[in-house]
């Protein structure tokens, strides 16, 4: 099951291959960041670890070990789609997000265009 979870991760890390590159020479050229946090640190809200990749994938970290589900508030402006499964869900809104070694909080920008690098797979 290891192996499985790595290989897919590791299709989706090529998948992103142009994303990534375009993000990389927009940051580089505008002397910006590809990550970038959804709220700066405050004394309210101490820890807040949750980021945008460059600007239409959020992602919410898992900070506790053993963590079942995580409650998450999606940042509002925009609809946001889970990677993993395509649901939709309605910006600023809270949501109870279930968690398991092979899917974790990472939500697309609703109306983003994403192109993806083909990748073969590989059966071994």
């Amino acid at each position: 099951e290891t192996v499985e979870i790595y290989r897919r991760f590791v299709v989706i890390h090529h998948e992103l291959i142009p994303y990534m590159l375009s993000a990389g020479t927009i940051a580089y050229e505008t002397n910006t960041s590809i990550m970038k946090p959804v709220a700066p640190f405050s004394r309210e809200i101490p820890k807040i670890w949750d980021y945008f990749f460059w600007k239409d994938i959020f992602v919410s970290t898992i900070t506790e070990e053993g963590l079942k589900v995580k409650e998450i508030q999606l940042p509002a402006g925009n609809n946001w789609v889970d990677w993993w499964n395509g649901t939709l869900y309605r910006g600023g809104t809270n949501i109870s997000y279930p968690l398991s070694i092979q899917t974790f909080p990472v939500f697309k920008r609703g109306k983003a265009l994403f192109v993806f690098m083909f990748t073969m797979q590989l059966d071994r």
